[in-house]
């Protein structure tokens, strides 16, 4: 076995973690989502809450996978093997905006409210962004005196 580095070893020790928590959220809505199919009372918005957690747990593991400098021969525990070389930063989707901006629970939110919530920079929110507002799921609200634009959620 090869000695690590304790950067290395703590970054490959947080990949796993991020794995688990992906996983876990996976399952809990893949099981709540049979769930409904049978004849036990679900609730439509538990389980779009399942779905929102299971999004943003697979997006945080995609972007750590991104980021990262990792090992890609440890593939034990049916783990994907990682890239080695570094990437540009993913690209948030619509849909991971747009439950970020539910899970937030404001009335009026900023995109520096969303990139801080998302862990990534606001310019990697800008196709995402754009595609919520052209959807009509995102509305402008106003801009504020620094000229920072507040949005909503619409009810689409």
């Amino acid at each position: 076995m090869r000695s690590q580095t304790p950067n290395r070893q703590s970054a490959e020790r947080r990949l796993i973690e991020l794995e688990a928590e992906e996983r876990y959220a996976r399952e809990r809505y893949q099981l709540y989502k049979a769930k409904a199919y049978g004849s036990r009372l679900t609730s439509a918005g538990r389980l779009r809450e399942l779905e929102r957690r299971s999004t943003l747990a697979k997006s945080r593991l995609d972007r750590a996978r991104a980021a990262g400098d990792y090992d890609a021969a440890d593939t034990s525990m049916n783990r994907t093997p990682i890239r080695k070389e570094r990437h540009m930063p993913q690209t948030i989707t619509s849909d991971e905006v747009v439950g970020v901006a539910k899970g937030l629970g404001q009335a009026e939110f900023t995109r520096g409210d969303l990139a801080q919530k998302l862990g990534v920079d606001k310019s990697e929110l800008k196709k995402g962004f754009h595609q919520a507002r052209k959807a009509g799921s995102l509305d402008k609200v106003r801009d504020d005196k620094e000229g920072i634009g507040h949005f909503r959620l619409t009810d689409r």
